[in-house]
């Protein structure tokens, strides 16, 4: 893997409350799998949304806040792979993550989805993934409407329109319909 400077950390002081995404945030849903550099422990689920710089999995084990991973992203017939930190976790719901590098075949996959996201050009060539089949269940259970209440909950908290908190709280009780 190759460090990418678009990847990188910005160390740029932020005032209170303010946007720390250098990259702008879609939504957008795929199987994912998380595993753990040092243990290889893994965990599955799906993104919520990405950006150039990162995405939110919603799992319900996600790894403690600092924790280094190896991200797999699948989508049709597309895959994605980075190292990433986890910057923030929700015990239940799913942990946000920080990409920090990731192969140029690979950020080509990234750069074409938010291309598409954006409106911005079509399908291109992708990265081999595991027949249809095969794919995680987490990707199934997209038609279950508490997962759009939770996508609304967690696009609400993303952008300030909710106190964390109260996101936090609607979540767990979600959570504890389920």
């Amino acid at each position: 893997m190759m460090e990418n400077s678009e990847f990188a950390a910005d160390k740029t002081p932020l005032a209170p409350g303010a946007e720390r995404r250098r990259h702008t945030r879609f939504s957008f849903i795929a199987s994912a799998e998380a595993v753990e550099l040092n243990s290889h422990a893994g965990i599955q689920g799906r993104t919520a949304d990405l950006g150039r710089g990162g995405c939110y999995m919603d799992t319900m084990s996600p790894f403690p806040a600092k924790t280094m991973v190896t991200i797999r992203l699948r989508k049709e017939d597309r895959s994605f792979e980075a190292q990433a930190e986890v910057t923030y976790s929700m015990p239940g719901l799913g942990m946000g993550l920080k990409f920090i590098a990731a192969t140029s075949e690979h950020e080509a996959v990234i750069d074409n989805w938010i291309a598409e996201l954006a409106g911005e050009a079509t399908s291109e060539p992708a990265v081999a993934t595991k027949p249809a089949e095969q794919v995680p269940a987490a990707t199934r259970l997209e038609s279950d409407p508490r997962w759009v209440l939770k996508d609304l909950i967690v696009e609400l908290m993303h952008s300030g329109a909710l106190p964390d908190e109260k996101a936090k709280a609607l979540l767990q009780r979600l959570l504890a319909c389920a």
